[in-house]
């Protein structure tokens, strides 16, 4: 396995730190055995970006890994209503590029769009799947100090001409929303509506950028750890430090950042959350949002240890760390118990198989074996070697499963193993749908104006439907728009569970929610150009085409940003996580930064 890493950095329009950026970056990843291809000053020209871009594209193999790093200003181009059709094309509303080296208004536009970015990206992970794309510049999150990194160009004729040509090529503008690879690891300096910036640095004076400067030294100077760290717990590090510099540079990371650093391994994250401090006290990056309540335990694998919930608000849980050395910032934590509320699961059966059943679900946490519940979150059918599960009304949710005591006792174990992940999944869904339920019920605190819409998509055309009772068939595409009606900026999350009760968050792009400014519009199911194609409905294989469905959206509405990736039971791996406690219902209503709202309809096979 070769590691690969283009370094690329455009010190244009009074950038004073992109040397020290590159500088940073050839010795943190030097020292991972990346070999580097470093492109500045006439080398990061447009033509020469492309150029190393495109040696990627020729040389990466199977196995590679690869990373793609600019640092430089983000530009972003607004396009007037009346210039958005080019050539019989219509051209999104909003262009986001790098600057190359020769990036010059008065001439011919040689900014790289995101299109033409994200097209070599495809091509590399073709080749290879482990790509990381690190970008510190403004605009930066969707492009795939106190100086801002950031040029905000006109509609003009070097653009226009300059988009007619990527149309000509083949770019597919409108659907750039599709085209975001969930493979990709994307670490950003901010969001795509905000900026990033340069500053000096303490310790010698010498100017850098922010999140470069954060990143490589939590990636290079961070506490030892027995285990590789995943992107995840990095960024985690990375967000605390930018912040305690510069509150209002916020970086994002988004695609698979459960993998460990530079690899295709992923750590199942088991609903895991991660340690933060704040104030002198620490914190799990997860509360109401991700359904902790107070006595919840959490361990930490690193350190063999366990911490309690003490107190938990929207975005966050407070916690209790034990004496001793406390776990570094970014440490993943996984649910090592629930409090008091669990989800209930019945077994039906007798022999060998229901008995292991019933003896390794009482390990889950958040799951109670019990007989008696009235409607458990499913209830598992053993006859003989044969499983089935069933939904509350009975209804199959999956093909059955076979034991084969046969199998390599290894081999059985694993399997065994999915099984109870795919439980696991089940019994989060049921968590999650219970506590959007609860906190639907609420009045949506005054704090947080804004409307939520949503309906079914006829030839362009939205349809709306009831929040509750719609009836859609497999095929059929939904939308739905959210409306900031208020005076400040709010965070918005998806999550879809759908009918095999798989949790998936639908702004995967901005993992910790969409940054929706006042008076803006959140309308998913649109391409960027702002016609609305909507998403389609599809029905998964696992799950028996024999009748309707319950599908459902859950959407948070708040202040700050909310971790409720912790929720996704496929986010980029197929394993699932278990449910997390059920917050109580007085929790959800006291608090005034935090607005769920449940939309259900019925899906058809």
């Amino acid at each position: 396995m070769t590691r690969r890493a283009l370094l690329m950095g455009s010190e244009t329009r009074g950038l004073h730190g992109v040397s020290r950026d590159l500088a940073a970056m050839s010795t943190w990843l030097g020292e991972e055995d990346f070999a580097l291809d470093v492109r500045t000053g006439a080398e990061a020209s447009r033509d020469g970006l492309l150029d190393g871009l495109e040696a990627l594209a020729r040389t990466a193999e199977l196995g590679d890994a690869v990373v793609i790093y600019y640092s430089g200003h983000g530009g972003r181009v607004h396009v007037p209503a009346d210039q958005r059709v080019v050539d019989g094309r219509i051209v999104p509303r909003a262009l986001q590029y790098i600057v190359p080296t020769d990036h010059d208004k008065t001439r011919s536009f040689r900014g790289i769009f995101r299109a033409e970015l994200s097209s070599y990206v495809r091509r590399i992970t073709d080749r290879t799947p482990n790509v990381t794309v690190i970008l510190d510049c403004c605009h930066s999150s969707d492009v795939v100090r106190r100086d801002v990194k950031a040029i905000v160009d006109p509609w003009g004729e070097g653009i226009e001409a300059h988009v007619a040509w990527m149309l000509e090529q083949g770019y597919a503008l409108e659907q750039l929303p599709l085209l975001r690879n969930p493979a990709v690891v994307v670490l950003s300096a901010c969001v795509a509506t905000r900026q990033a910036y340069e500053f000096t640095r303490p310790d010698d004076g010498t100017r850098a950028g922010l999140f470069t400067h954060c990143l490589v030294e939590a990636a290079r100077h961070g506490s030892p750890r027995p285990t590789r760290p995943t992107w995840e717990a990095l960024m985690r590090t990375v967000v605390d430090r930018v912040q305690s510099i510069l509150w209002y540079q916020r970086p994002q990371g988004a695609g698979p950042l459960a993998r460990v650093l530079f690899s295709e391994q992923q750590h199942r994250r088991l609903g895991a959350l991660t340690l933060q401090q704040a104030d002198g006290q620490w914190f799990l990056d997860g509360g109401l949002a991700a359904g902790l309540r107070s006595g919840d335990r959490y361990h930490a694998p690193e350190l063999g240890g366990q911490v309690e919930v003490v107190e938990v608000e929207p975005s966050r849980a407070r916690i209790s760390v034990p004496e001793g050395p406390p776990p570094p910032t970014g440490t993943l934590m996984v649910p090592a118990a629930a409090g008091t509320h669990h989800q209930p699961c019945r077994i039906e059966g007798t022999g060998p198989l229901a008995r292991q059943l019933h003896d390794r679900l009482q390990h889950v946490p958040g799951l109670v074996v019990d007989p008696s519940a009235p409607a458990p979150a499913f209830a598992l059918s053993v006859d003989g070697l044969e499983l089935t599960v069933l939904d509350a009304a009975g209804r199959r949710l999956r093909y059955p499963w076979r034991d084969a005591p046969s199998l390599p006792d290894a081999v059985r174990e694993e399997r065994l193993d999915a099984l109870l992940d795919d439980l696991h999944g089940l019994a989060r869904a049921a968590d999650l749908l219970k506590l959007a339920r609860r906190a639907s019920e609420a009045p949506c605190p005054t704090a947080l104006p804004h409307t939520v819409e949503w309906g079914s998509v006829v030839d362009g055309d939205p349809r709306p439907l009831p929040h509750r009772g719609g009836a859609l068939s497999v095929g059929e595409r939904l939308y739905v728009s959210i409306d900031n009606r208020g005076v400040k900026p709010i965070h918005v999350s998806l999550l879809d569970v759908g009918v095999g009760r798989a949790i998936t968050l639908l702004n995967p792009s901005e993992p910790e929610g969409i940054d929706l400014a006042v008076g803006a519009t959140e309308l998913l199911g649109a391409a960027e150009y702002g016609r609305l194609v909507g998403l389609e409905l599809s029905w998964p294989s696992i799950v028996p085409p024999d009748g309707p469905r319950p599908e459902s959206l859950v959407i948070f509405v708040s202040r700050a940003p909310l971790p409720v990736t912790s929720w996704e039971t496929k986010p980029w791996s197929k394993r699932a996580k278990p449910p997390p406690s059920q917050p109580k219902r007085s929790d959800l209503l006291d608090t005034p930064l935090l607005a769920v709202h449940l939309l259900e309809l019925s899906l058809r096979p």
